[in-house]
């Protein structure tokens, strides 16, 4: 406050300072969603496009933090988008915004109108009609009804290496030995059984004897 005294910071100063910005969190808003439209343009191998449908497939502990990361993009989300005649939903889902941030024209004139703020541009700008999506935007589409769903589990060969058929002869196989086995230990467990009997018997006789 001493500064504002002492150099006399007046108001207009103050937005020249800061470009004359409606407010700070517009110009948070328009950053984030200038970061997502760069993610959703970079390849599609990129960490940071893969991370955009990436999921932990394990329950969260109970509670939760005030805020995450994912929980304020998508609150910059619905601000950008209701600004601009965009529906974007709680989850922030990709099928209502991923195609048009790919769209550099169309994003970035949504950008600028949501940095100015005009209270008289009240036409937000025209919706361009969705394309053909290509294999890569399918699967991102896909990601909605993947994410609620729990993934499947590996199929069998993803951890033994083998197919259907070799599993199978493997395990008869192991069976067998398991079966043979027990053969062998039983019959040597009744060959010792007996000729314990066939000791006792003998001492018994040879004690009468006596």
């Amino acid at each position: 406050m001493h500064q504002v005294k002492d150099e006399r910071i007046t108001e207009e100063e103050l937005w020249k300072r800061f470009h004359h910005i409606p407010s700070v969190q517009v110009m948070i808003d328009s950053r984030r969603m200038k970061f997502l439209a760069k993610v959703a343009r970079s390849q599609r191998l990129a960490p940071t496009r893969q991370m955009l449908i990436a999921y932990v497939d394990n329950p969260r502990p109970r509670g939760r933090p005030i805020i995450s990361c994912k929980a304020s993009m998508v609150e910059s989300l619905q601000r950008f988008g209701k600004y601009n005649g965009l529906h974007i939903d709680d989850k922030g889902s990709l099928k209502f915004w991923y195609v048009e941030a790919r769209n550099d024209p169309f994003w970035g004139n949504c950008l600028e109108r949501f940095k100015r703020q005009d209270p008289d541009d009240k036409v937000p700008p025209e919706r361009p009609a969705h394309p053909e999506c290509s294999d890569e935007e399918e699967d991102h589409h896909r990601y909605n009804t993947r994410s609620s769903a729990q993934p499947p589990p590996p199929p069998p060969q993803s951890r033994t290496k083998m197919s259907n058929d070799e599993a199978k002869a493997f395990f008869q196989l192991f069976n067998n030995a398991r079966d043979f086995l027990e053969k062998i230990t039983s019959g040597e467990q009744d060959a010792c059984k007996q000729q314990q009997e066939t000791t006792t018997y003998d001492s018994t006789e040879s004690y009468y004897q006596e």
